[in-house]
């Protein structure tokens, strides 16, 4: 038998994991279900138009900082001495382990963050639609734009986030993953502040490379690779600076990618400690 990766013995151990925190998974799910819930209230309330615009934010409002919180529970369990030795002392492979914890707390999480969405986002469509306006309304929607309705997210024109988000969003799993394997103590504040620090230093010294480089007085600041929109000399119009084609988009997936991979490589060997 292969002793590496096996898909029944897999199946076993990620079947007991779930058995093991049915009740926090499924808790878990009834308070995502009411805060997007909330988030529908919140975000279907105004116009049409800008409605379709804005319930996007509530996708990154809600989804990484929640992501954030069940990546944390996933990996805290570990922390805990019986259940960590339960765990760990399966007669599985240390890559089986791993594959269990980023299965429920990556594709998991998405995968019932995005089904959820979807009912919610029905919800909030269903209402948008079956609004009754008052002329004074109808007067600020057609000055809007026109529309009286609106389709699901994921036929919407605003379907697609800007890039920095979605980078963000792409990092946000496994540099969590790691970091949460590799600190013990206090993981779950060591951690949210280690990544706010993170940000505003990655802020504040590209936008202070984008100065020196283009020799230009104002703070520039965008994610590392994304085009930098600068004033002309003379203030009469913008210009937007990139990077050559295809070597811009080469560089950029390069980077993340190889990012990514090593970050959930640090993950599966600070794993692989807790289990010696």
């Amino acid at each position: 038998m292969n002793q590496t990766f096996s898909i029944s013995r897999f199946g076993r151990v990620l079947y007991k994991y779930i058995s093991n925190n049915r009740t926090q998974l499924l808790l878990n799910v009834a308070l995502l279900t009411g805060i997007l819930l909330i988030g529908t209230l919140l975000f279907y309330r105004s116009f049409p138009i800008q409605t379709d615009r804005n319930r996007m934010l509530s996708l990154f409002l809600f989804g990484w900082p929640l992501w954030y919180v069940f990546t944390w529970q996933q990996v805290e369990v570990l922390n805990n001495r019986e259940q960590a030795m339960g765990y760990l002392l399966q007669p599985a492979s240390q890559l089986e382990k791993f594959l269990a914890i980023w299965l429920v707390s990556g594709i998991g999480f998405l995968i019932m963050f995005f089904g959820l969405f979807t009912i919610t986002d029905a919800v909030g469509v269903a209402y948008v639609n079956g609004r009754n306006w008052n002329p004074e309304e109808l007067k600020v929607i057609r000055q809007a734009g026109g529309t009286l309705s609106i389709r699901p997210f994921y036929q919407s024109n605003h379907v697609v986030p800007p890039a920095q988000m979605l980078v963000l969003t792409a990092l946000l799993h496994p540099f969590c993953l790691a970091a949460f394997m590799f600190i013990n103590r206090y993981s779950f504040s060591v951690v949210g502040v280690l990544i706010l620090v993170m940000l505003a230093v990655g802020y504040f010294i590209n936008s202070y490379m984008l100065t020196w480089f283009l020799n230009t007085a104002e703070p520039l600041s965008t994610l590392p690779f994304e085009r930098a929109i600068v004033e002309s000399p003379k203030g009469m119009a913008v210009r937007k600076l990139d990077l050559p084609q295809p070597l811009g988009d080469i560089i950029r997936y390069t980077t993340g990618i190889a990012g990514i991979v090593l970050l959930y490589i640090i993950a599966f060997y600070s794993l692989k400690e807790r289990e010696v």
